[in-house]
């Protein structure tokens, strides 16, 4: 019985806010259909898509995801100052060696951010957004949590070959900031 005493008490954890970005180029499903040749309605019926964002060629995961963060701090008016960790989950690394993260730190130390802020890149194809944000809920719910925010940015640019999963390809990315406390409005 001692050891239920010593337990930690995990405070509740959830969003504060979120902001989503997505590329402003598109393709039409339905013309995406006719393009490649398949019954009308297998992807706007058959996905419930409209449309499917795609990169320009001066856009890819890390604009993507700096546009995400900015429009969150500007968006909310949240403090960068709050933000103790950094999870980042998407399907790829930029370039094999550095991670989404490495890009996003001089963007938080403009917003206001510190120095010391640990997290990591989650790269596990289309789980890699949600294992992040797990990691930032089992940060907020730890005995290590001191207080602060964890900045979780999940997104992805999917680009598939001719074929039938060219369809659910797109790309996008969504920043939001986990905290704990009565004000949180969405729990996890």
């Amino acid at each position: 019985m001692a050891s239920l005493a010593l337990r930690h008490a995990r405070p509740r954890a959830g969003i504060l806010a979120m902001h989503a970005h997505v590329p402003a180029n598109y393709v039409k499903h339905d013309a995406l259909e006719q393009a490649h040749g398949v019954a009308a309605g297998k992807y706007t019926a058959g996905l419930m898509q409209d449309s499917m964002a795609v990169c320009d060629v001066n856009e890819d995961v890390v604009s993507l995801s700096m546009n995400a963060v900015a429009g969150l701090f500007e968006r909310w008016s949240m403090r960068a100052l709050d933000v103790r960790r950094v999870e980042v989950g998407h399907e790829s690394s930029v370039d094999g060696s550095k991670s989404v993260k490495t890009f996003l730190m001089p963007l938080l130390q403009q917003l206001g951010a510190g120095h010391n802020i640990e997290g990591t890149d989650c790269i596990n194809a289309c789980y890699g957004g949600t294992q992040a944000l797990l990691n930032a809920v089992a940060w907020v719910q730890s005995p290590a949590y001191t207080g602060g925010r964890a900045l979780v940015v999940a997104g992805d640019v999917a680009t598939y070959a001719q074929g039938p999963a060219r369809a659910t390809g797109g790309a996008g990315t969504v920043a939001m900031l986990v905290g704990a406390g009565d004000d949180v409005p969405l729990w996890l």
